[in-house]
């Protein structure tokens, strides 16, 4: 069951980007308690209570201020935020290590430039940690920049297993279509309909009368639509209609209202590029995997939570690495 657990943390997430307390903190937990014992480990790799806690701190303040989240006044919010970020941390740091590990298998190091950016990072966040926030997560500077490593790591994974994918994507793969549609279950009731627009009725009276879809009128790009449509769609012009078309989801009339949006293709350019390289990163990380050995240890990960408060308001362990290394 803990393997599976922290498998499915592992593929939850493909690419790295990324409160049940009060103020005061118990004294187990403020003294680092648990320091030394690993939350998990994958292969060789594991994570330790001080690197949860770090990434713990800094995702609920960031996820807590983006959705205005005060965990210490909304208490019927409490629970559930608290799942929700320690799902996140939890997934976040075992996909970096993971990824840390495979790009160690792959021989992949971090250059000499690269590592001095990482220590002065480290120093920087490091000394930015109050007394309370380093009491509760009993991290040291040498422990920030081994986490800084890892997830430098990572994006060199990333950036290997991607490099080689093409990101020259043409106008007609990414083309986006403004369309409006019918869709009706019933071939009887399909069938009035093309009788009503072979008659010359007009597309949207028809369709508000017959359609069962949410909306008429919509944008579309290659996959959003059942592949009989879309085979039939993006052979339309402006101004066309086809005949009606079956799929298992039922009968689908279509008119074209325009059959390039310029803006949008060029924005879905950038959609299909990443896709691409999405998956061509996942082909290989979600094998290796398959291949690992991983051990969640639920004891020390249930004993870890959330802390509130003043002296607990640390927020930036990524912006920081950023600011150096990105």
């Amino acid at each position: 069951m803990k393997k599976k657990r922290i498998l499915a943390l592992l593929l939850a997430l493909t690419t790295v980007c990324l409160a049940g307390c009060s103020g005061s903190v118990e004294k187990d937990a403020a003294n680092g308690s648990g320091a030394g014992k690993s939350v998990f480990k994958i292969d060789h790799e594991s994570c330790s209570v001080s690197e949860a806690r770090i990434y713990l701190l800094n995702y609920q303040n960031i996820y807590g201020k983006m959705y205005e989240m005060d965990v210490t006044t909304q208490e019927d919010k409490t629970e559930s935020f608290e799942t929700y970020v320690k799902d996140m941390t939890l997934s976040q740091l075992a996909q970096t290590v993971a990824m840390a590990e495979l790009a160690s298998e792959q021989e992949l190091s971090l250059d000499e430039e690269t590592t001095n950016k990482i220590s002065k990072a480290a120093k920087e966040y490091y000394e930015s940690l109050t007394e309370e926030e380093l009491n509760y997560t009993n991290a040291t500077e040498s422990e920030i920049e081994q986490m800084y490593e890892q997830y430098a790591l990572a994006n060199l994974l990333y950036s290997s297993l991607t490099n080689s994918v093409s990101e020259e994507v043409s106008d007609n793969e990414a083309r986006v279509m403004k369309v409006s549609q019918i869709l009706v279950a019933d071939e009887d009731t399909a069938k009035t309909v093309q009788d009503k627009l072979d008659a010359g009725n007009d597309f949207d009276s028809v369709a508000a009368t017959y359609t069962e879809a949410d909306s008429i009128s919509l944008e579309v790009k290659r996959g959003d639509l059942p592949q009989e449509v879309e085979d039939v769609v993006f052979e339309l012009e402006d101004g066309e209609t086809s005949d009606m078309i079956e799929t298992s989801q039922g009968y689908y009339f279509i008119y074209c209202e325009d059959h390039y949006l310029k803006e949008e293709t060029e924005e879905n350019k950038q959609l299909v590029a990443q896709e691409r390289k999405t998956e061509a990163f996942e082909s290989e990380y979600h094998a290796y995997l398959s291949s690992v050995s991983t051990k969640l240890n639920e004891d020390v990960w249930d004993q870890i939570t959330l802390v509130t408060g003043d002296g607990y308001e640390s927020n930036s362990f990524f912006t920081t690495y950023a600011k150096y290394c990105e």
